[in-house]
Parts: structure tokens; sequence; C-alpha cells
């Protein structure tokens, strides 16, 4: 079974073997470099005056020696260098606008250059170190605010951290402005305004949420001139009722199910009440108006992106009289880091940073943090501790299917594991055609699986297989297998019975009962806590779903690309991986785009993390790169661990 990363290809000979190109082989001291460009993308509402858009990098590289190489002006998204010298180089970019201004630069990024080999490094270019000034001006009609008061926070994107408050000085009767002064460092962060009136209990009557950029040297600015118009969009309901200086009391309006922090996709339900009882209703979001929001209950968060403060506020109308309730909430930003691998190609133990991976394709999870995996192309299975120490848990390394102890057992190609509740690790011996079992005593057997492929039910050996890859237990004991190259589910009971759940074992797409279901090398499964299998369809990019005897698709539209949106109307790019957490949420390693993905039980998928350039930039899921994801792993924590194949490292993605 060949593989471009997440598509999945059967071959007759080869069982999930990782072919991946190799220029430069004709030259045998030196090696190529290919290098990806890109700049921090984050959508600025406020920024300077000044031209950000980058049109053109400037790429330096130091190596061995006296070894250097410089190239000028690069406008494509990608740059190639052939004829290097072989070692350790550093590589780092600069960023111009039209004018020929440096505005941004990359972190120096080590690379090993391999002689006749194409080494690849993706560099995410910054804004300049510095600071800047922030100046903010704030007016409002005299007669619509009896007694003005405006609350106003700034935080930097992203942070976990309290934002600060901002004070706004009076100006005026009926304006305010707040300035910073050249204090503020460099990068992005959320500001909150909102303009009260106290006399009106402190009513919300308009306010706004944005995105600023600070840069270095530069005045970033915005000014408000709020009309009346303005706030009757914004809080103030009784002025479009035509009642100026209506002075009744106003309907009190409370909300109750609004959460202080969301998860990245995740959603909440607010309810609205009002006394007296309301006639009508509206929301906003961001001083925005919600289009077909006007019930007394709205659903929202799933579609709003990690690490951003919102405001949402519901205005109730009873006859001439109106009301409003706010409420401030934040969505948990979400982060990557390296649990374990230098990068590097190879099968060294030792400490995270220092370890080698060979094309890492399946990670387990246990109760004590170790981390389990699937080290494809070494043929063994290894162990991270939780000091992030790793050491080879099974296997020799030489391909074989030899049971017996952990330092004498032999696999073939060993796609994933998962963890039984008694702490037996299943391996999906991919290139064996067998599920293999390691008890916690040190045991390597043969649960089921002849060696040859198949697709016999029955027990034991007397079963077939056909390059297996994904696994998953329910809370009874049984194993549930993605069966790639027969286009099926199969189930193996804790005695080692195998049957099939579900595909009619012809490639293809089609829902229905199990029988006649079609599947396209499924490449993983996972099992929520009622018995739903929840299948990655590997090469239909979809998302499936078996309960009872019926599948249905759940999330993706068949396109092989990385659209997020509605369940049904995003799309993957050919999934390898899939995982569920308590809570009801399924993640995708979505492998040809480079992504890992996220959907729930509000149905929007979204990107969890993962720009979908290759490469292996950690830090903010915004700026995050892997190359080819693939089957995923979660702890109780809520922590996801990605084996990132073609980096040959372990990931974590914290949200």
């Amino acid at each position: 079974m060949k593989r471009s990363c997440g598509k999945i290809i059967l071959a007759a000979a080869v069982c999930a073997a990782l072919f991946l190109s190799c220029d430069g082989l004709g030259f045998e001291r030196s090696a190529s470099l290919e290098i990806k460009l890109d700049t921090d993308s984050r959508v600025k509402t406020i920024k300077p005056e000044l031209d950000l858009d980058i049109v053109s990098y400037d790429i330096y590289g130091s190596g061995p020696g006296e070894a250097r190489f410089e190239a000028m002006g690069i406008s494509a998204a990608s740059y190639v260098r052939e004829k290097l010298a072989v070692g350790d180089w550093l590589i780092y970019s600069e960023g111009k606008n039209a004018a020929g201004e440096v505005l941004v630069r990359s972190p120096q990024t080590s690379v090993k250059l391999i002689a006749g080999t194409t080494a690849r490094v993706s560099l995410l270019c910054l804004p300049l170190a510095g600071s800047g000034q922030l100046t903010l001006s704030l007016s409002w009609p005299s007669d619509a605010v009896t007694t003005p008061a405006i609350e106003a926070t700034l935080g930097v994107s992203g942070s976990e951290d309290a934002p600060t408050a901002l004070t706004f000085e009076m100006t005026g009767g009926s304006s305010a402005a707040y300035t910073s002064g050249m204090a503020l460092t460099n990068g992005f962060y959320v500001l909150s305004v909102k303009l009260k009136d106290a006399a009106l209990s402190g009513h919300v009557l308009w306010s706004k949420v944005e995105t600023v950029q600070i840069y270095k040297d530069k005045s970033t600015e915005e000014t408000w001139a709020l009309s009346a118009s303005d706030l009757d969009d914004s809080y103030l309901p009784w002025l479009v009722l035509g009642l100026g200086s209506n002075t009744k009391t106003p309907v009190t309006v409370s909300l109750s199910g609004a959460a202080q922090e969301l998860s990245a996709g995740g959603a909440m339900t607010v309810s609205a009440t009002a006394n007296p009882s309301a006639s009508a209703w509206s929301w906003y979001l961001d001083g925005d108006s919600i289009p077909g929001a006007s019930g007394s209950s709205l659903v929202t968060g799933a579609e709003l992106a990690p690490g951003t403060a919102h405001s949402l506020a519901a205005i109730a109308t009873s006859g001439d009289l109106a009301g409003s309730a706010d409420a401030q909430f934040l969505i948990r930003m979400v982060s990557v880091s390296t649990v374990a691998g230098c990068g590097t190609a190879g099968a060294v133990d030792g400490s995270g940073a220092t370890a080698e991976f060979n094309y890492p394709s399946g990670v387990a999870v246990d109760s004590d943090g170790n981390v389990y995996v699937a080290d494809q192309y070494n043929n063994k299975i290894r162990m991270i501790d939780s000091a992030d120490n790793v050491s080879t848990y099974a296997g020799t390394g030489a391909t074989g299917q030899t049971d017996g102890d952990l330092t004498t057992a032999k696999f073939n190609l060993p796609s994933d594991v998962a963890l039984d509740a008694s702490g037996n690790l299943y391996v999906a011996d991919t290139g064996n055609h067998k599920i293999r079992k390691i008890t916690p005593s040190g045991t390597v057997s043969t649960l089921a699986g002849s060696g040859s492929p198949g697709s016999q039910d029955g027990t034991g050996i007397a079963a077939s297989f056909s390059s297996p890859s994904g696994l998953s237990l329910d809370s009874a004991g049984n194993i549930y297998v993605a069966d790639t190259g027969n286009h099926k589910i199969r189930k193996i009971t804790p005695t080692g019975t195998v049957s099939t759940i579900a595909g009619s074992g012809s490639p293809g797409f089609a829902d229905g009962t199990h029988d006649i279901a079609q599947f396209n090398q499924p490449a993983d499964v996972a099992v929520d806590a009622s018995g739903a299998i929840y299948v990655a369809d590997n090469g239909n990019c979809r998302v499936r779903k078996i309960l009872g005897e019926n599948v249905s698709t759940v999330a993706g539209n068949g396109t092989a690309s990385s659209s997020d949106g509605p369940a049904l109307e995003a799309s993957f790019n050919y999934p390898t991986g899939i995982e569920l957490d308590s809570s009801g949420f399924i993640y995708i390693a979505d492998s040809d785009g480079n992504r890992v993905r996220k959907f729930g039980p509000a149905g929007i998928v979204i990107t969890l993390a993962g720009t979908g350039v290759s490469g292996s930039d950690d830090g903010p899921y915004s700026a995050s790169t892997f190359s080819c994801p693939s089957r995923l792993a979660i702890d109780a924590q809520g922590n996801l661990y990605v084996p990132d194949m073609n980096n040959h490292k372990i990931r974590k993605i914290t949200q």
C-alpha cells in the first residue's frame, strides 16, 4: 500500500509504504533545500498607516565552514536552492512591501542537509521587534447619552492573560480619547470598547471588538464618530421606536447559559428572559446584528476563531419599552508543541529533542501520560514517558511477524496502536495483515489475522485482513479495525473472534445498511460511549458513522480540499486519523491538507491547527504547520497527540 501523504494507494506487494520525493540524487556531495515562505496572515481590523502587504522575500543561509547563500526578491511562496554543501544550515528570511521596506523577519531555523536529498523548511515571517502607539477617539450625539461611561480593554491576541483596562479621557461633553504613547510592544491585540449610559442602569449603547496591530515606531489610530443610527443598531432600541426622550423604565433582560470561555469549535446556548415579557427579540455579536436571530435563545460560538474575545447582546422590546443585556466570552487559544523527535528519520532513543522516529503513524496515551507510538518504518513500537523520554517498547526493528517477548518480537510497518482498560496494547500490524497484542507483562502475540491478505471472518489466525491500519476499542474491550485494503470495518472480540461490521468490500461511496454501504480505503476508526463508530473514510474524503446496522455521512462533501463550515458542506483532504473526546467533539487528521480539524454537536467544522503549508512550526494554531498528520490520540486533559509523519515527530495540540 503506497502513500502520498494521506492518500492511500493500494499495491499488490507493498503495504503502507510512504514514498517521498528525493531530488538531487546525481550530486553525491551536495543537497537541495526547498524553502516555504509565509507571513502571519491574521486579519487586522485596525492597523497603522503603512503598506503591510508583503510582495517579496530575501532569504539568507549560512552553512558549514564559509558556505553562504542569498536569494533576493523572491515573490513565490516557495524557493528551491540546489547544490548546497551538506551539513547543518541556519536559514532566515525577510519580507518587504512594494516600497522595499523590510517589515517582517523569520526566526533563524536550523536544517540538516544530507547528500543527494532535498530538505524542506518553512519560514514564518513576523513583524520586527519594537513598540508603537495606539490612539483612539470616540464621539456620540450629545442628546442621546445622559451620563456617558466608556469601558475598554486591550489584551494580547492569543494570550490567556487578563486584558488591560484602558482609560479614556473626556475631551468634551460628547467625546473621549485614549492614547498609549509609544509603549505597546509590536504584535496583535484584541480591543474591546463599550459606550454605556449610567443614567440607564449602565446599559451598553454601542460596542466594538477589534483586532489591532501595533507596529514598530508607528501610530495605530481609529476614530468612531457615532450617530443616533449607530446607537439605534447597537443597544438603544427605544430610539428605533421614535421615543428619543423616553423616560419610562426599560425592560429588564437577563441572560442564562452564557459561558465565560469556550473551547475552539465549542458552542453555547444562551437564553434570554424579559420583564415585562418581550414581544420581539434581536441579538448582536460584537456590535453586529445576527441575521435570523429573533427568538429568546441563540446557539453561538462554534464558528469563532481561537484566541478571540467577543460580546453577545440580546435586546427585548415590549410595546414602546425596550431593554438589553450582554455577556462577554473568550474562545480558548490553541497552541502546538513538539513532544519528541528531532525531525530526522531514524531510530535513536533518548530525550524528546534528540530522539528519532521514522514516519510515525499512530499513537495511544495511557492514564499515566505515557504515549505509545506505531513507528512505522522502524518496525517498532516506541514509548514516550511523561518526562518526554523516548524508548523502544517492542520490536527488534527487523521486518517480520515473530511473536514472543518485547525484545524479540517483530513487526512489519505497524500503523496504529490502541489501549484497553487492562493496559493491553493492540497493534495494527499493517504489512503482516494482522492485529497483534502486547500484554502489560511484555508478551507479544497475534490476536487475529492469518498473515495473508484476505477478508475471511473467523477466530484468531483463521480470520484474515488486508492492510489493517486504524484501531479503536469500546468499553467492553471489543476492537474495531479499519480494514483498509478490504474497504470494510471489522470487529474483534476480546477472545479474537472477527466479524464484519460494515462495508460491501467494493471500493466506492454509498450510505445505507451495513451490508450495502461502501467505503474507499477507510484509514481509521473511533468509537463513542454509545457504541457509534466513526470512520475516517480516506478515499472518499469524508467522515462516516456506523450506528447499529446503518451507515451515514456526518461530515465532508467528498471534495479533496480543506474548507471549513457546516459539516456536510465542509471538505477534507484524504483524512487518515479520527479521534473523539468525552464532550462529543470529533478530531480529524486532515493529512493531505496538513491540518487537524474539529467539529462537534453544533455541526461546524473548523481548523484546529495547521496553516495548510507543509512544515514543522510550533506556536499558535494560526502559525503552526504539519506535514502529513496521521492517527490521533487524546489524553484526559484534552491534549491531542499527533504523529507528524513526514516530520518524524510527535506533536501536541493544547486547547
